[in-house]
């Protein structure tokens, strides 16, 4: 029986890659119980199932795309003129 690509195990370098994160930033958010997906454990390893990261990414964007339709657009402000760096060089005019 072949298994499907969505139930395959993946290691902490994976999961975060498929994330966006560094390993490091994945195992902080594990630790202090921040947004992250759960994690199988086997034995003192972690593994994530690619379909339940896949689905947490979606709910997150679900999430995320209700709260911003609900949001006002801001407008963009115009910034003014940067001065120009530098000792200011004399007028050739005059």
């Amino acid at each position: 029986m072949e298994r499907q690509d969505d139930s395959r195990l993946m290691d902490v370098g994976e999961a975060a890659d498929m994330l966006g994160l560094t390993v490091a930033g994945l195992r902080q958010r594990i630790s202090r119980g921040g947004a992250a997906p759960r994690p199988i454990l086997l034995g003192r390893s972690q593994r994530w199932r690619k379909a339940d990261v896949l689905s947490w990414i979606e709910q997150l964007a679900a999430e995320s795309g209700a709260n911003y339709s609900s949001r006002p657009v801001a407008e963009k402000k115009e910034e003014p003129a940067r001065r120009k760096r530098g000792r200011p060089r004399k007028d050739s005019t005059g």
